[in-house]
């Protein structure tokens, strides 16, 4: 399994970063590839070998985003499922208990928003259980608060007892959410995107799982939408990097290990960046980053030279309406790779790289057959042609077999669906 999955299996008890799914972009890039059908040579081990479990999850309404975490502590995986525009807010985050096997049985119905976007699993008041956050940002006419984070509280036993709302005196509420240990103090800290005039905010902690009001970087910045953590330029101290979904870059933010971060570079992405993991695809030591791209309908691949630029960047086409991606060696040769899910095609699309800056060309992988439901958006704000399909994606060893496998979620049919690992 890839180290940066083995962190984020890890319940987050040593909180140097908890990562979520992040990607990076670039501006100033020497050499940029634009890549259809392949990429220049990859190793034979392009083997293919998720396979979709049968039966979706009934998971709740318009199932947006997904994470992973043991809840109850048995040794299987469970997962944490929000709704993007819940039916009933009141249960618009569902906790579904893992059984190891791919089989998942829904024991907790928590209340959220009514427009939801992001959640992660930490261990946030650091008493050794797993803790879920969620963000809920404006909308028209809101039914319940709206421009909050709610944080849930585990026990350890698959429940969440304590439920706490932060409040955000913001005009656009956060669209994103990841947590890590900013100022390392110990203890992890918020970062925020698409909140405060579409800053960046830091939320400190304090190790209970209360948090400190949130402190904004980088004024000016249009629509920020999702964010990664790791150390972009090897001093030490955690980065962030974000999207800026209606522009064609993606902006890192240099921190200084106090939990203060100044604008950097931009790194130049395809139309509309979405989703960002980071991840070192070259085995080079350094952070290397991906993005996805919804208008352009591709991946926006940036190589780290670990000093908070780039060295070469590449686009790889994927599935229409491409959302999350997450990174990790999901065919077991030793090499990270990308998975994408695409609102569109309702599908994963799977990149597998071979260590040496090249990926396959794009692997679809059907997932569910609900219909695809189109939806036109203003032309100006952002893509025209969008879908209510596939869209959340968490990477985890699902069932135990050492293995990453992967969930992704249906705002469609509020589906769950599980593609197991059956690589050898």
């Amino acid at each position: 399994m890839s180290n940066v999955f083995k962190s984020w299996l890890s319940k987050a008890k040593n909180p140097a970063f908890v990562l979520g799914a992040v990607t990076l972009m670039t501006l100033m890039i020497p050499a940029r590839l634009a890549v259809t059908g392949s990429t220049a040579s990859v190793a034979a081990q392009d083997e293919v070998c998720l396979e979709v479990l049968a039966d979706g999850v009934p998971a709740t309404s318009t199932a947006q985003a997904v994470a992973t975490g043991d809840f109850n502590e048995d040794g299987h995986m469970d997962l944490a499922v929000v709704a993007h525009l819940p039916l009933v807010p009141e249960r618009g985050l569902v906790i579904l208990q893992g059984t190891g096997s791919g089989e998942f049985a829904p024991v907790e119905y928590l209340p959220v928003g009514d427009h939801n976007h992001g959640v992660i699993t930490a261990d946030l008041n650091q008493d050794g259980h797993m803790d879920v956050a969620t963000s809920t940002s404006i909308r028209p006419n809101p039914t319940v608060e709206t421009n909050v984070e709610h944080l849930f509280f585990g026990d350890g036993t698959g429940h969440f007892p304590r439920h706490d709302v932060l409040s955000m005196d913001v005009k656009v509420g956060p669209l994103d959410v990841q947590a890590a240990d900013l100022n390392k103090d110990g203890t992890l800290d918020l970062v925020l995107a698409g909140a405060g005039d579409e800053q960046v905010g830091v939320l400190l902690g304090d190790g209970t799982g209360a948090f400190g009001p949130p402190r904004f970087f980088g004024g000016g910045l249009l629509s920020t939408r999702a964010s990664a953590i790791a150390d972009f330029n090897n001093d030490g101290n955690p980065d962030i990097v974000v999207t800026n979904e209606y522009r064609r870059f993606v902006t890192l933010f240099l921190g200084d290990g106090t939990g203060q971060f100044r604008p950097s570079e931009k790194f130049l992405a395809g139309s509309g960046p979405r989703s960002i993991v980071a991840a070192d695809f070259d085995g080079d030591g350094n952070q290397d980053m991906a993005a996805t791209n919804r208008t352009s309908n591709d991946a926006s691949i940036m190589f780290g030279d670990g000093r908070g630029g780039s060295s070469q960047s590449q686009d790889i086409r994927v599935g229409r309406d491409p959302r999350t991606v997450v990174a990790g060696d999901f065919n077991n040769d030793g090499r990270m790779d990308i998975a994408v899910t695409s609102a569109l095609f309702q599908s994963v699309t799977l990149l597998l790289g071979d260590g040496r800056r090249n990926f396959s060309p794009a692997n679809f992988i059907r997932v569910g057959d609900a219909p695809v439901r189109h939806r036109r958006l203003n032309p100006v704000k952002g893509p025209t042609d969008v879908g209510d399909g596939i869209v959340g994606l968490a990477a985890a060893d699902i069932d135990g077999d050492g293995d990453l496998d992967l969930a992704a979620t249906s705002t469609f049919d509020g589906h769950v669906y599980i593609l197991m690992n059956r690589c050898q």
